[in-house]
């Protein structure tokens, strides 16, 4: 041990291990999980590019790789900033988001809608494929939230205690106010001392 570093109370040490021990939010599977959505979205749009196939079919596997491949990035990125800097999930999430709007902007202006989109098909798959990944995405939060969770230690509320009562003992003890006579204020004066007209 150094002499500049203070030892750990035994509270800092117990909350340390807890850490330790408890295993990372976003686990390994998580992140394996994105990366295979992502490259089942891949494997979507490139079939809806390359298969020459009926519009309907064609346009749900079009709309079911968009949300694939846009649901994927954004848990493999919050995933891995949640791991790496968490602070800055947030602000990669957002540049993600603005990255996601400029890619789709860009092949709507420049490509256009091919001409065998069925627009309804391919509406209601993306509907129905956003809903599902926002229930994926909203259990996914859930669990992360409950395992992030600070549990209390068994002895903080007993130690608050204890920290109140020494602080009220510790407290200087305050005189009562007089009033402008000398004597005490209000009702605390004794009946003698009081003025006969």
């Amino acid at each position: 041990m150094t002499p500049d570093r203070a030892p750990r109370s035994s509270a800092e040490s117990a909350a340390h291990d807890a850490a330790r021990s408890r295993p990372p939010s976003y686990a390994r599977g998580v992140r394996a999980g994105a990366v295979m959505f992502l490259i089942l979205g891949v494997i979507l749009l490139t079939l809806s590019a390359v298969v020459d196939m009926l519009p309907a079919p064609r346009s749900a596997l079009l709309g079911a790789g968009i949300i694939a491949v846009s649901s994927a990035a954004t848990a493999l990125v919050a995933a891995q900033m949640y791991r790496v800097a968490p602070a800055a999930t947030a602000p990669a999430l957002a540049a993600l988001y603005l990255l996601k709007v400029l890619v789709l902007g860009w092949f709507l202006l420049f490509l256009g809608a091919p001409p065998w989109l069925a627009p309804r098909v391919f509406a209601v798959t993306v509907l129905v494929c956003l809903v599902l990944a926002l229930a994926g995405f909203t259990v996914l939060t859930r669990g992360v939230t409950r395992q992030d969770a600070p549990e209390p230690a068994p002895h903080a509320a007993s130690s608050a205690v204890e920290h109140a009562h020494d602080d009220a003992a510790a407290a200087p003890s305050v005189p009562p106010a007089r009033d402008s006579s000398g004597g005490r204020a209000g009702h605390d004066r004794p009946t003698h001392e009081r003025r006969t007209p």
